[in-house]
């Protein structure tokens, strides 16, 4: 059976213990052609380029902000005004780990 295409990642540096995001994951193909997306690309279109990835890619979370209240799965770098520092290099981790290929399935995503 083939492993299903979103992968939870956790994200304890970002929102403590028990934090997770859910990204989909890329195809042989769709990585392929994004590497060589971003050789041609110039550092402004690359930055606009990795942005546009993540927000397609980026499913779920569960984070939430000062108060505890969820915060919505952002859609647009507007929506990321309040969002901490490690909270954005948790979001672009996850971005860079689907390009290379790195996204693991957790124990309990590879037993069910």
């Amino acid at each position: 059976m083939r492993k299903p295409l979103i992968v939870r990642i956790p994200t304890p540096e970002a929102q403590g213990d028990g934090a997770w995001i859910k990204f989909k994951r890329l195809s042989w193909g769709e990585r392929r052609t994004i590497k060589a997306d971003i050789k041609e690309l110039k550092a402004k279109e690359l930055d606009e380029y990795i942005w546009a990835f993540l927000f397609e890619r980026l499913v779920d979370f569960n984070w939430t902000d000062a108060e505890g209240d969820a915060l919505p799965v952002p859609k647009s770098q507007a929506d990321l005004d309040d969002y901490t520092d490690e909270e954005i290099d948790c979001l672009l981790g996850a971005a860079g780990k689907a390009i290379r290929g790195e996204l693991t399935f957790t124990d309990e995503e590879k037993k069910g």
